[in-house]
């Protein structure tokens, strides 16, 4: 695994536009990156060359000294890798192969920031009675599930609690599924941190399993 952390405000930038490509060399291979920084403070990491590495990508940014996920591409990706975030303090970058475990890096990221109480509106693309929600979490449980429709769009009265997840347990289905074979395949977070697409495969070799959520809206609760 290798890691990279750029302290860019801590560089003197003379020109509008400043561009930096490195090299890292991950179990003899090679991993090319650029990094372009504007002057509105927009920071884009490229990563050159994805697909010869065997090799899930995992991105965090910081703000404010608080580091928190960016992106993370599975290794079965090829195409080349952009990410684009302004006001950034900095850029982390962890390349593993699938047999090591990255996925506890995932979620220690996303418990750095705190978040344990939230409501989030999520899609889910599944064969499942539900396929949208609005998930009301509260130290870490679920305690409201509403606004439930199935595959046709209709309202699901009454739906359970049991069909609610929090973004910790989606992250502990990965974790615990890893030495199997299971992957994310993607994901991504707004520029706050908090999750927008999770897509998560516990078994590759099955299918219908997948965990694949699209979250529209996900809001911090006192």
């Amino acid at each position: 695994m290798i890691h990279y952390a750029g302290r860019m405000r801590g560089l003197a930038i003379t020109l509008s536009l400043m561009m930096t490509c490195f090299w890292a060399q991950v179990e003899g291979q090679e991993l090319r990156l650029e990094i372009e920084r504007d002057a509105d403070e927009t920071i884009t990491l490229s990563v050159l060359d994805a697909g010869v590495l065997e090799g899930h990508t995992f991105i965090e940014f910081s703000t404010n000294g608080v580091w928190f996920p960016a992106y993370f591409t599975s290794s079965n990706s090829t195409d080349a890798l952009v990410y684009t975030h302004t006001n950034t303090g900095g850029i982390r970058l962890s390349k593993a192969t699938r047999g090591q475990t990255i996925a506890t890096q995932v979620k220690a990221s996303w418990e750095r920031l705190g978040v344990t109480n939230y409501v989030f509106h999520y899609t889910e693309l599944c064969l499942c009675a539900v396929t949208s929600a609005t998930v009301t979490v509260m130290s870490n449980e679920v305690v409201k599930v509403e606004n439930a429709t199935d595959s046709q769009g209709n309202p699901v009265a009454n739906p359970p609690l049991s069909i609610g997840a929090t973004i910790a347990e989606l992250f502990e289905a990965w974790i615990s599924s890893e030495p199997d074979g299971g992957y994310a395949r993607r994901l991504e977070f707004d520029t706050r941190g908090f999750p927008k697409i999770i897509d998560i495969d516990p078994s590759p070799p099955s299918a219908d399993e997948e965990l694949i959520f699209s979250i529209d809206s996900f809001t911090p609760l006192p």
